[in-house]
């Protein structure tokens, strides 16, 4: 895990921040990731009994492949397939490794890989850095961490989507430094926002705020819709997000990125967002109190 990407809501967005960074060259996200993932459509659906077709299974990976690589995907750079939760064993094996589920990727995650990357494509994988995963499969605790990525390294798997459920930031935080994470050749992508603080979520809107602190007394602020009809025009101040009082802030909107302009404290601001979208700025604080 040699590289360190963000992905996921509110997470690859901190990719687009304006903020000093040292870039590690070593072959790794040299552009943004882009793919196909199972959990939008497909979620935690492990039914492949009575729904074959949809189920989390090896077919179903296997057929996506096909798609991205048969259909033109691949070459307009959709180059991943990623594996969300819910494809493991409920149990780790007699070793302690992690295990597909046995019915349900019959195959393997090897030969899942070998498939992917004989299409030109390469695989990405869901990991939990807790007890459970989000969906009650078994995570990766401390212990497991270097382990773990070994596996998944043995496999093949050229991504790793890591979670934070059932987990502390506390224990979020040992894991994303340990050393395991500097040993093995896998970009990483960080499925939850830990480290933010959700601010507000209004129930007639449906809209959720989430702020998270940056350095030099910048501030990350996100607003994400959970309507499935129209845009909505969100309405609000920097005040009623707790800011400083008397503040100015430059605001650059990361998606545009353009400078919306300087905002007070106190000033009322309207954010349009789309249906199950994202609004994400960068407050740069120009004068403070």
């Amino acid at each position: 895990m040699e590289s360190v990407v963000l992905s996921g809501l509110a997470l690859a967005l901190a990719l687009a921040l304006p903020l000093p960074s040292a870039a590690l060259e070593n072959g790794l996200a040299r552009t943004p990731p882009m793919g196909w993932m199972s959990w939008e459509r497909f979620r935690c659906n492990v039914d492949c009994q009575a729904d074959p077709r949809n189920c989390i299974s090896e077919q179903l990976f296997f057929e996506m492949a096909d798609r991205l690589a048969e259909d033109g995907w691949r070459e307009l750079g959709y180059e991943y397939i990623n594996i969300d939760d819910c494809w493991s064993a409920k149990q780790r094996d007699a070793a302690g490794q992690l295990a597909p589920d046995p019915k349900r990727f019959p195959s393997g995650i090897k030969a899942l890989a070998d498939y992917v990357h004989a299409r030109g494509l390469k695989l990405g994988i869901y990991g939990d850095l807790g007890v459970f995963t989000c969906g009650g499969y078994p995570g990766t605790m401390l212990e497991h961490v270097k382990q773990d990525a070994q596996t998944f390294a043995a496999w093949g798997v050229d991504m790793l989507k890591l979670d934070g459920c059932y987990s502390s930031a506390e224990e979020q935080a040992k894991g994303k430094s340990s050393p395991a994470s500097g040993i093995l050749p896998l970009l990483l992508g960080l499925g939850s926002w830990p480290s933010a603080a959700a601010l507000s979520q209004t129930e007639k809107s449906h809209i959720e705020v989430f702020l998270r602190p940056l350095s030099q007394a910048a501030s990350a602020l996100v607003f994400f819709s959970r309507r499935t009809d129209m845009p909505f025009r969100y309405t609000t101040s920097l005040a009623k997000l707790h800011f400083p009082k008397d503040a100015v802030y430059e605001v650059q909107d990361v998606y545009v990125g353009k400078v919306v302009g300087a905002l007070k404290t106190a000033d009322n601001f309207t954010v349009v967002i789309n249906p199950s979208g994202v609004v994400m700025w960068y407050l740069r604080p120009v004068a403070l109190p």
